[in-house]
Order: structure tokens, then sequence, then C-alpha cells
């Protein structure tokens, strides 16, 4: 919120930012207050100003509100891809499917009691792939039934070897 007002844009912003950093707390906080500048039927609007939208239908807004709830599950930056960078700890059951990662796949999890249960990553041709997942949902056991994998202190790098279509990790 500024001034009485909540933008989608700026919530989207923010939380791309904490998603980044891995602040996976205020990422949430500020994907939690988007959706409070939509209108009816959950329009989105630039942002509302004494409960009025203004410029109603701002779709960039939406898409990077959406960026930053996509970030806080799978990101991918120069380091590779990661899974689950910024879920913030009070989101201990929780699943998605089909979000976008590197290299052209798409991946899918549950995750129950924080603990990483179902994991599937598809993708469009045989390659290997690596892809980082923290430490609190992932331990050693399942990291090690993954395959080959690194230890970088707060987390995993696995590393896998693909196959074209549905690739059940977990």
């Amino acid at each position: 919120a500024f001034d009485g007002t909540v933008w989608m844009w700026t919530a989207g912003h923010l939380g791309m930012c904490h998603a980044m950093v891995g602040d996976g707390e205020r990422a949430w906080e500020c994907v939690r207050v988007g959706p409070e500048s939509a209108g009816q039927f959950l329009s989105p609007n630039e942002h509302l100003l004494d409960g009025k939208p203004r410029v109603p239908w701002f779709t960039t807004g939406c898409g990077a509100w959406l960026a930053a709830l996509h970030w806080m599950f799978v990101r991918v930056d120069d380091d590779g891809m990661h899974l689950l960078p910024a879920v913030p700890e009070c989101l201990t059951d929780f699943s998605f499917h089909g979000l976008a990662g590197s290299a052209g796949t798409t991946v899918s999890c549950r995750v129950a009691k924080g603990r990483l249960h179902d994991l599937v990553i598809h993708s469009p041709v045989p390659q290997p792939l690596a892809f980082h997942v923290p430490k609190r949902f992932a331990p050693p056991a399942q990291v090690l039934a993954l395959g080959e994998h690194d230890d970088f202190g707060d987390q995993w790098r696995a590393r896998v070897s693909l196959e074209q279509g549905e690739n059940r990790l977990l």
C-alpha cells in the first residue's frame, strides 16, 4: 500500500525482487496484497485509489504479479534453475503444475509437511539438467535418489539426465 492505494504493478516488482534474493516471507507479503488492487471478477487494475480502479485491465501489472508468484516456486537465472527458492516458512503444503523452467522444461511438484514429495520435470528433448533446491525441502536421502548432486550449504544442486517427455524424479 502507498498513500492509501494498492498497486498490483508495485506488488509484483517488489515480490520479484524479494524472490530473487530468496526472501520468501517478503515475496509472499507482496504477492498476497497484489489482488487487493483487482476490480470486479478479479480484473487486473494498475491500482485502486479510494476504492476505485485506476487504469483498468492493466495486464502488465498482472504479469509482474504473476512473475513474482512464479519466481517464488521456480526461477531461472545465470546460475541455472532454482526450485522453491523463495517459499515462505508458512507454506508447508502446496503444489503446482507446469511452471516454466530452464531449457524448455516445465516443472510440477508437491510439497507436504514441508518436504518435497513429488517432482516431475517435462522436457522437450533428452538433455542434462542441473537445478538447485533448498535443503529444508529435500533431506539427503531424497537428493541421493536423484543421482549426482553438490552441497551448496543451505541448498543442493542436483544434476540429472532427462528423457524427452515426463521425468518423474520423486
